[in-house]
């Protein structure tokens, strides 16, 4: 990790509550928590380029599972830039699907992603789409409760994580696309 100077501090705060207003319509204030720091992940990206990042935590509470959002900001602009919220809260009324399961809700889940990227960060028709979401981290079946949609235009990507039964967005990421300065 690094250290982040008061300056910089301020300003990522300022942007990240921006964003979470904008993306995700809720306002988060000095009663939170909140947390900056840098991670130095400096030659580990796949391309040998520097993935380092400013990360933004904000929590509601220091109640277990309290609301969450986190935001990544690239050091590099045309980074990895990423915003998501967790927490017990979003996923009280979403239900949890297998693979197969969850093939019915792609086209309404695929219309919401478009739309809401479309709408944020004016992306027309990607040329391709890939779904996940349904295996753990050693590669096995699991159930979820949300479609990670992998948009693709030429190189770049958006991918953006959409709850299936209450059709919202969990979390988006993206490379070179996603201007966050």
């Amino acid at each position: 990790s690094f250290d982040v100077s008061a300056a910089d501090e301020a300003t990522l705060k300022e942007k990240s509550k921006d964003m979470i207003k904008q993306y995700f319509g809720e306002e988060v204030d000095d009663t939170w928590i909140c947390s900056v720091f840098g991670n130095d992940f400096s030659g580990l990206d796949a391309s040998g380029e520097d993935a380092s990042s400013y990360c933004v935590n904000w929590i509601e509470s220091e109640a277990a599972n309290a609301k969450m959002y986190q935001i990544i900001f690239p050091v590099k602009e045309d980074g990895v830039f990423s915003i998501s919220k967790s927490g017990l809260e979003f996923f009280a009324d979403a239900d949890a699907y297998s693979e197969e399961e969850s093939k019915q809700y792609r086209a309404q889940g695929e219309e919401t992603v478009k739309k809401f990227v479309k709408d944020n960060f004016g992306l027309g028709e990607p040329d391709r789409i890939e779904y996940g979401g349904f295996t753990d981290a050693g590669g096995d079946a699991i159930s979820s409760e949300w479609i990670t949609y992998n948009l693709y235009y030429g190189d770049d990507y958006v991918a953006v994580d959409w709850i299936i039964s209450t059709d919202d967005i969990l979390g988006i990421a993206g490379r070179n696309l996603l201007k966050t300065k």
